[in-house]
């Protein structure tokens, strides 16, 4: 049974040849999966464990960033291995952001393009494997409360764009295979936030330390305070300069020192996050493979990112530009002679028509966003 699509806009200024053209693309994307093929499983020199891992890895069409390393690429072999041989789905482990850049924006057409990508997935290794995959999308919920805020409006847009979220995986029927869960059903906001404020002032005081002067770190008071309390590895230049650019990028109009103290509060979480466990229901314990829309951080140790992969939410021959889609406005282009699917930051929206449609599958009902730019009015 398809999902029924309503649009809520005025086409009224639209001739019918784009609005035939806009409707059909929706229609095929809300009820149509993507291609995206990869040809590893033509080698008959590869076992069904080789075959699923070159399948999750991906090829340069649906993957982001360089191919993963042979010690990578050994770990993730040991977990499809294990699951293979207890005949159990191979756990994926998705997190996500909380809500859109622009807090109060509803869910969109990027969300669709992240599960289709995922449902493409499922698919590809379920022709081979009959468990398939079970993938985990990690809804960072307590995150947004800590970095956004915690009033009134910022948690009732959260919960409005994860609840809708949810909405429309079960509308795409997906749930069989995808399960969300929220940071806040691991652990409590008030004990994140007390071992937060345990963890903020130790990795404040080792970036401090070490903006100008990396030599002989080790040796650093702060540094063996953070050790001591538990923290893996360094933080290299090259890792604060990627989270400085992107913060920069982000909120252009704060000051080097808030800059530098929004990369000290998402570090004290992360780890705060790590300590308790509220990474992966208990379940799955560390049994699983991480596929990440986000792009990769620079100066993660090695023991942490060995198991994850980085993809798309587009493949490339359907658009090359990337960002994780909790990050992007997903839209359609009319540029072009097709509406084209399409993704990007959130500058310029007086340039889109705004434009809403209503999925809707049995008893389930959602409203999601459908902007469109470059068409031509009658």
């Amino acid at each position: 049974m398809k999902a029924t699509i309503i649009s809520l806009g005025d086409f009224s200024n639209f001739n019918q040849f784009h609005t035939n053209n806009i409707n059909s693309t929706l229609d095929w994307l809300v009820n149509n999966e993507f291609d995206t093929y990869h040809d590893c499983v033509n080698n008959s020199s590869n076992t069904l464990v080789d075959t699923i891992a070159q399948l999750l890895i991906g090829s340069k069409k649906v993957r982001f960033g360089k191919y993963p390393s042979n010690h990578c690429i050994h770990a993730i072999k040991e977990i499809i291995h294990q699951k293979i041989a207890n005949n159990e789905p191979i756990p994926i482990l998705v997190p996500m952001g909380p809500h859109k850049t622009i807090v109060n924006e509803n869910i969109d057409l990027a969300e669709v393009y992240a599960l289709k990508t995922l449902s493409s997935l499922n698919s590809r290794v379920s022709k081979l494997y009959s468990k398939g995959l079970h993938i985990y999308l990690r809804e960072e919920d307590i995150t947004g409360w800590f970095l956004t805020g915690t009033s009134a409006n910022v948690r009732e847009s959260i919960e409005k764009y994860l609840a809708n979220f949810e909405m429309l995986i079960r509308i795409l029927k997906y749930d069989s295979f995808i399960t969300t869960f929220r940071e806040s059903q691991l652990v409590n906001y008030e004990d994140i936030v007390a071992l937060i404020n345990v963890y903020s002032n130790p990795i404040r005081n080792y970036i401090n330390d070490t903006n100008y002067n990396y030599d002989n770190y080790q040796e650093l008071t702060s540094y063996k305070v953070l050790m001591a309390l538990g923290w893996k590895g360094e933080i290299p230049s090259e890792q604060r300069c990627f989270y400085r650019e992107r913060y920069k990028r982000n909120y252009p109009n704060k000051s080097d020192f808030e800059i530098d103290e929004m990369i000290v509060d998402y570090l004290s979480i992360s780890f705060a996050k790590s300590q308790f466990g509220a990474l992966v229901p208990k379940h799955i314990k560390n049994d699983f493979i991480q596929l990440t829309f986000a792009p990769p951080i620079p100066g993660i140790p090695q023991d942490i990112a060995c198991r994850r992969i980085y993809y798309r939410i587009l493949p490339v021959n359907i658009s090359r530009m990337h960002l994780p889609f909790w990050r992007a406005k997903g839209f359609l282009n009319l540029s072009e002679e097709e509406p084209n699917l399409a993704i990007n930051n959130w500058d310029d929206q007086d340039k889109f028509y705004r434009h809403m449609i209503q999925l809707s599958r049995e008893s389930d009902t959602v409203v999601l966003t459908a902007d469109i730019i470059g068409y031509e009015m009658n």
